[in-house]
């Protein structure tokens, strides 16, 4: 005998279909920004920097395999709901019963034979939830790069000076304000920020330093006369390294890369939520309204889609962290080398400068009055002269080298926070373990913070990563 079966009408059946095509598109889109945004390494070529580009193209490319199996399965689940309002038209029960086969079998732990409670027609519904992914902060238009180019030496000091006045202002306002009218150069620049608190005046800090090393040092490096390049005659000439390759070159890069990458793995996770949430809400009203066998089968098979596409969203969020708190990291040490090389071009590399000038104008100048490079008599003079000087100069370059074992220092750390992100990064994606949702508990998170919970400011995205685990094969 033929039962009467509790199902939604046909066309709930199809507005659920149209919603989750719909969904099929947002996917598209995140696909392809996890493929261009989340791998864009642009400016990460920096001695030191280059060590954390390797590890961006691998969460980028997990990510973007899992939101492409997402796509493909909203095609899937479009096909069996299409299949099963077909079939629960014509069948009798022992067939409808079987149709539950449709839906991949249940995983235990997560609750069966769920009742969905029935929620207002305005808050279950087949409208669609708009998923805008924001673009990442452009390094182009960031506080790091929207500055002039002076030279390398005048750059660093007037940050260095910079840095210090806005410490020297905790402590007095009216100094503050007397540095600031006698240091017109200083203010022009519109930083106003709080060093020790702002780490927007960190990036300004470090990035204009960098922008204006990288320039200058294409420019004025091998150019006699700079100071760093007079500097640097002494300093190889004394230790046979480069002072430009220990201090200088390191920390050249687009430290802001990282935040980029924040930027774009943050608003991909906020995507993935956006459409969980869509997901549950359409469900939802499918469920409220469907009752059996079937209908048990299909509250569990959404669950697992709603509930793994969160965890992906989790995922994008913990990878967004990482970068982050690897960034903020970072722009403190960076911080801390601007101050180090202003005190060192302050002190030692001006001192030496001097110094190595002094004694190249005496070369020549005796090489003209002796007839020129190949006069016996002038190479006697040179040689004597440089002799007398070689002693100040190798002291010099002593205190130089304190404070550039200093800096090394600093870019050790910046290695080992590059990688504490590399392993905090390869962590996220590696393995999925932790305690698992229950229908239940997700019923409760939908009436006390609605179907997209995770927005909600309290959901721990950490833990919620092992969500992916249960995404269903088809």
């Amino acid at each position: 005998m033929a039962t009467v079966l509790n199902v939604p009408p046909t066309e709930d059946f199809t507005g659920y279909q149209g919603l989750v095509a719909k969904q099929a598109e947002h996917f598209a889109s995140m696909v392809t920004w996890a493929g261009n945004e989340c791998v864009n390494t642009t400016g990460m070529d920096g001695i030191i920097l280059s060590l954390a580009k390797p590890l961006v193209p691998p969460p980028a490319h997990y990510v973007s395999g899992l939101l492409s199996k997402c796509q493909t399965g909203m095609g899937t689940i479009k096909d069996k709901i299409a299949t099963v309002d077909k079939e629960l038209r014509t069948q009798d029960e022992s067939n409808a019963t079987d149709l539950k086969n449709v839906f991949p079998d249940q995983i235990s732990g997560l609750g069966s034979n769920v009742s969905l409670p029935t929620l207002s027609s305005e808050t279950t519904n087949f409208d669609d939830e708009a998923v805008t992914l924001k673009e990442p902060t452009e390094t182009e238009s960031s506080p790091t790069s929207q500055v002039s180019a002076p030279k390398l030496k005048s750059s660093v000091i007037s940050l260095h000076k910079k840095n210090k006045k806005n410490k020297n202002s905790k402590d007095s306002k009216d100094s503050e304000d007397s540095k600031d009218s006698d240091s017109s150069d200083d203010s022009s620049d519109g930083d106003s920020s709080d060093s020790s608190s702002s780490s927007s005046y960190l990036s300004s800090l470090a990035g204009e330093h960098i922008k204006k090393y990288t320039e200058y040092l294409e420019k004025k490096k091998s150019g006699s006369g700079t100071v760093i390049w007079l500097a640097e005659k002494g300093y190889k000439m004394v230790t046979g390294h480069s002072l430009i390759d220990a201090i200088f070159k390191p920390i050249v890069g687009d430290w802001d890369r990282l935040s980029y990458l924040h930027d774009a793995y943050d608003t991909l996770g906020d995507g993935c939520y956006t459409v969980a949430g869509t997901l549950r809400k359409a469900s939802w009203k499918i469920g409220s309204e469907w009752k059996g066998d079937t209908a048990s089968a299909f509250d569990i098979y959404m669950f697992r889609w709603t509930m793994g596409i969160g965890g992906i969203g989790d995922l994008a969020k913990v990878i967004a962290k990482a970068y982050k708190t690897a960034h903020d990291e970072l722009l403190k040490l960076i911080g801390k080398l601007v101050d180090k090389i202003g005190d060192l071009i302050d002190k030692g590399i001006t001192t030496l400068a001097a110094k190595i000038a002094k004694m190249l104008a005496v070369d020549a100048a005796i090489e003209v009055v002796g007839g020129g490079p190949e006069d016996p008599l002038a190479d006697i003079a040179v040689l004597a002269y440089d002799a007398k000087q070689m002693y100040e100069i190798y002291k010099l370059v002593r205190e130089v080298v304190k404070d550039v074992i200093t800096i090394v220092e600093l870019y050790n750390k910046i290695k080992t926070v590059i990688e504490t992100l590399k392993s905090s990064v390869e962590k996220a994606y590696s393995s999925f373990s932790g305690p698992m949702p229950t229908v239940g508990s997700v019923i409760s998170d939908v009436e006390t913070k609605g179907f997209d919970f995770e927005k909600s400011g309290s959901w721990n995205s950490t833990t919620g990563v092992a969500r992916i685990a249960i995404l269903p094969s088809a």
